[in-house]
């Protein structure tokens, strides 16, 4: 008995039958594919002349950008000439810091490091700074200097409330005759 279509598995049978031709569809340009393994080493630079693996030689012009060439003198116009367009992204001045946010931060750090005389103003130019900012309706910025000095300035007048307390208990006890200096 011959075997028909229908009998049994075997290579006329299956539903995708494989023909013995090359494979059908995109080759990769190292060559074709073997079915199942590895795919072929990617395409390295070429040439103009087209030979995989071969870097273009630096005496060949290269590839052509789009646009037109950089004007003469490197693009600067003559001196003292305006470049067109806004002079700030979005044709607006940037916000000012409120009056007073900076020099709250310098008596803040001055009143930290060297001198505690500056602090309490540290404290007051802060407050005020964050007064202007909060009745600003955002027109100015530097809360975060403003308060940061505010802070040092009450950090430093605390310091100079403390080195106050302890040169009049150093006194005293000095007067009593209880300790020597």
């Amino acid at each position: 008995m011959t075997p028909s279509p229908s009998d049994g598995p075997g290579p006329e049978n299956s539903e995708n039958p494989q023909s013995p031709g090359p494979p059908e569809g995109p080759q990769s340009p190292a060559g074709p594919q073997s079915p199942g393994g590895p795919p072929g080493p990617p395409p390295g630079p070429q040439s103009p002349g087209g030979t995989p693996g071969q870097l273009p030689s630096p005496h060949q012009p290269g590839p052509q950008f789009g646009g037109p060439p950089p004007p003469p003198g490197g693009g600067f116009g003559p001196p003292g000439a305006m470049p067109p367009g806004p002079a700030f992204p979005g044709g607006q001045a940037p916000t000012p810091n409120a009056p007073g946010a900076v020099p709250a931060l310098v008596l803040g750090i001055l009143g930290i490091l060297l001198c505690g005389l500056a602090a309490p103003f540290a404290w007051w130019q802060g407050k005020s700074a964050e007064n202007a900012i909060a009745s600003s309706g955002g027109r100015y910025r530097g809360k975060g200097m403003a308060t940061t000095g505010k802070i040092l300035g009450m950090i430093g007048v605390g310091v100079m409330i403390l080195a106050i307390i302890a040169f009049i208990v150093l006194i005293v006890l000095g007067a009593s005759g209880d300790i020597t200096i």
